[in-house]
């Protein structure tokens, strides 16, 4: 490479070094943008997790609560002393405590069941939560980046159209230039 560069060529190269900087800033500021939306997402994301993680919590609570309750009143109905015989003379105590227990087994399950169902139907719904606020997130990611890429091309369409022009006034400053270039080189002589 010779020592100095015509005039033509170093006003190129520093049209393309501005160039390529806007280029890098515009860069900049889309990754940037693109780490705030994903910075502000996550609080919102983390809470649907925690959310779902308590309900889940409660579930489980729930349904061993209801299962305790049963435990107790199985035992209940079973630690009754055996009925004497009746020799037919009476309803049978046997088949009332029988009757007894179907009785709240039955009560049981319809609780466990009911209980069961509305834990489902809210998980349900956080779920839709869920996968609505994921799409809303992932439209709103899109669109940004969309915007990014048109906002790239834009530039570097404004960039070719404008080139010739802003060669034609950089070489009609050929004193910037040459400082410029001189400053270049003799820095990269001190390294």
């Amino acid at each position: 490479m010779s020592e100095f560069m015509d005039p033509r060529a170093a006003a190129e190269q520093e049209v393309r070094r501005r160039f390529e900087k806007e280029r890098t800033d515009l860069v900049n500021v889309q990754r940037a943008q693109r780490r705030a939306d994903l910075r502000d997402q996550k609080p919102v994301l983390d809470d649907l997790t925690r959310r779902e993680d308590a309900l889940r919590e409660e579930r489980r609570q729930a349904l061993e609560r209801i299962d305790r309750e049963w435990q107790q009143e199985r035992d209940r109905l079973g630690s009754r002393p055996l009925p004497a015989p009746a020799f037919g003379l009476a309803p049978s105590s046997a088949q009332n405590i029988r009757d007894a227990y179907v009785a709240a087994h039955e009560r049981y399950a319809a609780r466990r069941e009911q209980a069961r169902d509305g834990f489902d139907e809210r998980q349900n719904d956080m779920l839709r939560e869920r996968m609505e606020t994921l799409h809303m997130f992932q439209t709103a990611n899109q669109t940004r980046d969309r915007n990014f890429q048109d906002a790239l091309i834009q530039l570097r369409d404004r960039q070719g159209k404008t080139f010739e022009r802003l060669v034609e006034r950089e070489m009609k400053r050929p004193e910037k230039s040459m400082r410029r270039e001189f400053e270049r080189q003799s820095h990269g002589r001190e390294l």
